[in-house]
């Protein structure tokens, strides 16, 4: 396949206002993004080029956007939300975009929309053919079909001269050149949503980590997103496709309303316990949800659970672990246009969307309850009175079939501990499901890895394919949404189901294909029953809607 390298041109255009006369700096080839100062009397243009030859996997049709970064009287001020906007401070703006949204359209005689500010709304229909960002986009893409290089998966796209804009929009690019596959995701999403949305999630691959500086700096300059988390992961996902450790950028963009960012930090004192520092003192809105990113190297997030349950009790986190490391100091976490490489990244969001939150464990219990009667931390010794061996023994023989316990011998056993002991009947989602990593025949003891205190109820429970599958369909049923972010375990995917794009495709298939992105994690972040856990082999997914 013939790749073109993908260069930006920085380009500070000076005009004057009687001759219309335009002058450029001679032409250079630079990084990702420029030093060029917003706060310069001319507005800094990033130019992207990039194009993929003709036999890449699916026809794409090339859409063009010239951007210009907006002039304002405070460097600051343009980060502000909406909803507390200076009045008139979108008329002083001189952002433009000019933009393309359909495939196969002739650029040379088309109207395309320009939009003088996306903080007023308004959308002026001009006569141009101006195209100096060039990146193509799957023509599937753009009708809701199969994803692919470049995938948009935003929904209707807004036509000339209309307000048909989604509050959601993601895009999914396999492109091997960082430069190149930054130009399609950032492309499509301001194709889909315009610039200024409340909320971008980046997630790329680690053959991207290298560039991912460089990569969120091009997004900031281009999006201008008032909030802007993410990570490089192993794996990435986006609408209805998933990217196995190759190279690939995954770009989700919202608008949200209220939100509050945080760049959580842990240190450890001499007895033992954990200082959080980084989480606001006050919120301006009822939160009802946390997003998180967290370095599970530097970053205790079980104890940052706990703290949070007695701070903000019942407030719901969902996220992961970032997974493109195997030790401190090497996995990058995106907060604003920086990456950092320790601790957690996050935002808290307020009552401008609903959110919901869905934790697919991918286990079925079978047996039944019985309670612990002896242990020590994560070591159960006898559970209703007998030796734990012996009673795992009995209920495999009177509860699962040959194929089920070949299952449970390569490592599919696991134990389910109630969350809510005051229910009177227990089924899937009442447990928080735990491995077991050992057994010890001569004490008939068996080990997890979670304390399990006398009193608990617990039953086992058998992971494979099959049961995961199961249990994500049924936890999607009749659920609606307009985006979702899925955090699925890099113990999914391939190497569970046996078979790409599972995880992705589901969500896809029940809730609709509506923007979606996110990362294979290293520990998943979810609810259950009320409090926040990390997990394992789990899908923990948000789902959105548009109030």
């Amino acid at each position: 396949m013939e790749l073109e390298r993908a260069t930006i041109r920085p380009v500070l255009s000076v005009t004057s206002a009687s001759t219309k006369a335009t002058r450029e700096p001679p032409e250079t080839t630079s990084a990702l993004h420029s030093n060029t100062s917003p706060m310069r009397a001319g507005a800094m243009k990033l130019v992207f080029i990039s194009t993929l030859a003709e036999n890449t996997r699916c026809w794409r049709a090339a859409a063009k956007v010239t951007v210009a970064e907006p002039m304002a009287e405070s460097a600051n001020a343009l980060r502000k939300p909406p909803w507390t906007m200076p009045a008139g401070l979108a008329n002083r703006s001189s952002a433009r975009i000019v933009q393309t949204v359909r495939p196969g359209w002739d650029l040379s005689t088309q109207t395309m929309p320009r939009v003088s500010s996306q903080l007023d709304g308004t959308w002026i229909r001009r006569s141009t053919t101006e195209r100096t960002l060039s990146f193509p986009i799957p023509a599937q893409a753009l009708s809701g079909s199969h994803p692919g290089t470049g995938d948009l998966g935003a929904g209707p796209i807004a036509r000339p001269g209309t307000l048909d804009q989604m509050p959601f929009a993601s895009a999914l690019s396999e492109h091997p050149i960082a430069t190149q596959a930054t130009g399609e995701v950032t492309g499509a999403v301001l194709e889909a949503i315009g610039d200024r949305p409340d909320l971008v999630v980046i997630c790329v691959t680690p053959p991207h980590a290298g560039a991912l500086d460089d990569i969120v700096a091009a997004i900031d300059a281009v999006l201008h997103p008032l909030v802007m988390i993410g990570c490089a992961a192993e794996s990435v996902l986006g609408t209805g496709r998933e990217v196995e450790e190759t190279a690939a950028i995954s770009l989700w963009a919202a608008r949200l309303g209220p939100l509050v960012p945080v760049s959580l930090h842990a240190t450890q004192d001499a007895d033992g316990g954990w200082e959080f520092t980084g989480w606001p003192q006050e919120l301006p809105f009822e939160p009802q949800a946390l997003l998180l990113i967290a370095d599970p190297f530097t970053f205790p997030t079980e104890e940052f659970f706990s703290r949070m349950a007695e701070q903000s009790p019942g407030l719901p986190v969902i996220g992961g672990n970032a997974s493109a490391a195997r030790g401190p100091g090497g996995n990058r976490i995106v907060i604003g246009a920086r990456t950092v490489t320790d601790g957690a990244v996050g935002v808290i969001i307020g009552a401008g969307v609903e959110v919901t939150t869905v934790v697919s464990q991918g286990c079925r219990p079978y047996g039944s309850p019985l309670t612990v009667t002896r242990s020590e931390r994560n070591v159960l010794y006898e559970l209703a009175g007998k030796p734990t061996m012996e009673q795992l023994v009995d209920q495999i023989k009177h509860g699962l079939t040959a194929e089920d316990v070949a299952n449970l011998e390569s490592g599919g056993l696991h134990l389910g501990r109630v969350i809510d002991e005051h229910r009177s009947e227990f089924g899937r989602g009442d447990f928080l499901v735990r491995n077991v990593v050992g057994v010890d025949r001569a004490t008939g003891a068996v080990a997890v890895n979670d304390e399990v205190p006398v009193g608990t109820t617990v039953q086992f429970h058998v992971r494979d394919a099959n049961t995961a599958d199961e249990d994500l369909r049924e936890l999607l049923a009749d659920r609606e949404a307009d985006g979702a972010l899925v955090f699925t375990c890099n113990g999914r995917g391939e190497r569970l189901f046996d078979q790409p794009d599972h995880d992705a495709s589901v969500v896809s298939e029940l809730v609709g294909p509506v923007p979606n992105a996110g990362f294979f994690a290293a520990g998943e972040f979810g609810p259950i029953g009320g409090s926040n856990f990390v997990h394992g082999f789990t899908a923990a997914i948000a789902l959105f809607r548009d109030r």
